[in-house]
């Protein structure tokens, strides 16, 4: 039986560091531009109640995300919560444009 019940903490701060030196990662090794190869990706929600019931899944798109997150970036637009998931599949989208270029 798999328990849902589990507590992890991480600071802000340690995450800050994190994306600090993952970016500097991407940096050295990809340089300053990177070229993602497509846009469509599966969006599950509600990923982490894995004893409930199937998650949903729909489609979502990297450039609108992208988009998004640029008018917080240029102060447009305010953050919120929704934007943290769009961020994190930019970085499952690198991590997997990485893992591609290692295959060949």
């Amino acid at each position: 039986m798999i328990k849902d019940e589990v507590t992890m903490e991480i600071t802000i701060e340690e995450f800050k560091n994190l994306c600090e030196l993952l970016c500097n990662y991407l940096v050295k090794e990809k340089g300053a531009e990177i070229d993602l190869n497509y846009d469509y990706y599966w969006s599950i929600r509600n990923i982490f109640n894995v004893s409930g019931p199937k998650p949903e899944i729909t489609l979502g798109s990297i450039y609108e995300d992208f988009e998004r997150l640029c008018k917080i970036l240029d102060g447009k637009d305010y953050p919120n919560s929704l934007d943290l998931e769009k961020l994190g599949v930019l970085f499952i989208s690198l991590g997997q444009l990485f893992e591609e270029k290692s295959k060949t």
